[in-house]
C-alpha cells in the first residue's frame, strides 16, 4: 500500500516519539513506585549473585525457569542509578519499548504510517503494558519477537535483516 502524500504523514514521527517518550516516564514512575511480588523477589535474589557462576549455578538447580541472558540484563540494569525496585524492571521496560518499535517497524511495512501509529497506540492501551513494569522476561520476549517479525518481513529487501533477523 503506498504512503499518502499529505502533511499529515510528516506529524507521525513526532507524534510516535513524543506518546512513546510519555508512555515511558510514567511506567519508570510507576516502576520505582510498585512493590515487588513473589516473582520478581525471586529476580531480585537471584539477580544478586555474584560472580555469575553464582548466578548460573542456581539457575542450574532450578532456583528459576528464567534464561541467563535475562539475568545478565538485570544485573546490567541494577548498576543503573534509581531504587531497586525499579533498576530490576529495567530490562522489561527495554522491551516494552522493543515492542512498540517493532509494532510500528512491522506495520509501516504493509500500511500507512497512520495506521502503524495506530498499532502502537493500541498495543500502549492494551493489557500487555503492565508487562513493562515487572520484573521478568516477558516483555523482552515480546519486544525481540516483533523485532524478528520486522526484519523477517524485510529479508528479501534489506540486507542488514538477513544479519538481525537471528539475532533477535
Amino acid at each position: 500500500m503506498s504512503e499518502v502524500k499529505t502533511p499529515w504523514r510528516f506529524f507521525v514521527p513526532s507524534i510516535l516519539a513524543a506518546a512513546i517518550a510519555c508512555d515511558l516516564v510514567a511506567l519508570f514512575l510507576m516502576a520505582g513506585r510498585a512493590p515487588l511480588w513473589y516473582d520478581e523477589l525471586l529476580t531480585m535474589h537471584v539477580s544478586g549473585l555474584h560472580p555469575f557462576s553464582h548466578l548460573m549455578n542456581a539457575l542450574w538447580e532450578g532456583a528459576d525457569g528464567m534464561p541467563p541472558a535475562y539475568y545478565a540484563m538485570v544485573q546490567l540494569g541494577r548498576l543503573l542509578p534509581g531504587a531497586t525496585s525499579a533498576t530490576l524492571r529495567y530490562p522489561s521496560l527495554l522491551g516494552y519499548l522493543l515492542t512498540l518499535l517493532g509494532v510500528y517497524w512491522f506495520a509501516s511495512k504493509r500500511f500507512t504510517s497512520a495506521a502503524a501509529l495506530t498499532g502502537v497506540l493500541l498495543v500502549m492501551l492494551s493489557p500487555f503494558r503492565q508487562y513493562a513494569v515487572e520484573a521478568r522476561s516477558y516483555s523482552l520476549v515480546v519486544g525481540f519477537l516483533a523485532l524478528a517479525a520486522a526484519s523477517w518481513q524485510r529479508v528479501d529487501h534489506l540486507r542488514s535483516a538477513r544479519f538481525l533477523f537471528p539475532i533477535f
